[in-house]
């Protein structure tokens, strides 16, 4: 349920960033300084854009992105965001106009260094503050008309996309939850298994029908550890593939037991654990008849033991 309302409630937040807008009073000369606003900062980004090119900055970028952002007016940037004017001017366009003249004059090696870290350091500040407060600023209606849509059909897609993570997420974390108190239950009952002696001697004596003597709710633990495995969507994809049903499921379980896989590592009951990835179970299946079963579940336990992922290569 908890889940379901923090669904609710992103999905509430970002459909207010879409549809909420503020009325202004804006002008054709806020639209004109809009254009001039818009290509100053395409210029921008396209010469900044040529850092890692073997071309090299085109400072005729810089150029075009200083004429255009001198044709802003102030009472556009004003209406735009209260603060927007000071940040406009004294970093981005700041930043811009040292760079040109660092690139200009000629000053000494140590000179131009510091003025090009001093224009990077204001052109930092322009984008942490411009991508921090973008969601509140305003534009003329004609300027965000045709994009307005976009955005809003934008902000809607973030949002189910967002959704979609949360909840494949959200599954996932649900597994491994359970997965973790069914590994416990195992392991517990493992090591209380026997009366006398070692209760993992006691297992590797008599196997698979020493844990149904031993646990009496063995079946209990296998069918909940089946059915969870069905609903994992890659392990039960394997599965289906070799068609494996609950008591070929149990073989699988108890020649983990019966070749020394039993362990309790990273918080993994092996034979248990095994069977829960797809990576895992697919890997067992596939070795379960060869001859030299004691080197598949040993490595099985390596893979837990180094905590490795991703597809295991055969023997």
């Amino acid at each position: 349920m908890s889940n379901l309302k923090n669904y609710k409630l992103i999905v509430i937040f970002l459909f207010t960033i879409a549809f909420n807008s503020n009325a202004v009073e804006w002008t054709d000369q806020d639209v004109l300084s809009m254009d001039h606003y818009t290509k100053s900062i395409k210029w921008h980004d396209k010469y900044y854009i040529k850092t890692n090119s073997s071309i090299g900055r085109n400072n005729e970028y810089l150029y075009k992105a200083l004429e255009e952002s001198n044709s802003v007016k102030n009472s556009f940037l004003d209406k735009v965001h209260p603060h927007l004017k000071k940040h406009f001017r004294d970093e981005y366009e700041a930043s811009i106009k040292i760079t040109l003249e660092s690139i200009n004059h000629n000053l000494s090696f140590e000179a131009k260094t510091l003025s090009l870290w001093m224009a990077n350091v204001l052109n930092i500040n322009w984008e942490w503050w411009s991508q921090k407060n973008y969601k509140e600023f305003k534009y003329p209606p004609s300027a965000t008309k045709n994009s307005s849509l976009v955005w809003r059909i934008f902000i809607v897609f973030v949002a189910l996309i967002t959704i979609f993570i949360l909840f494949i997420f959200t599954r996932s974390t649900i597994k491994s939850r359970r997965l973790y108190e069914l590994n416990r239950r195992f392991e517990q009952d493992a090591r209380g298994a026997g009366h006398t002696g070692d209760a993992l001697s006691q297992l590797q004596t008599f196997g698979l029908d020493g844990i149904k003597n031993v646990s009496d709710n063995y079946n209990d633990k296998i069918n909940k550890l089946f059915l969870l495995a069905k609903k994992d969507r890659k392990v039960n994809k394997v599965l289906n593939r070799y068609q494996i049903d609950i008591e070929q499921f149990k073989d699988l379980y108890g020649l983990m037991i019966k070749n020394h896989g039993q362990a309790y590592i990273r918080k993994h009951w092996i034979p248990a654990s095994s069977l829960m990835y797809a990576q895992t179970l697919e890997f067992l299946i596939k070795n379960k008849d060869n001859d030299n079963i004691g080197e598949v579940v040993h490595r099985l336990v390596a893979y837990f033991e180094n905590d490795e992922s991703g597809y295991i290569k055969d023997l």
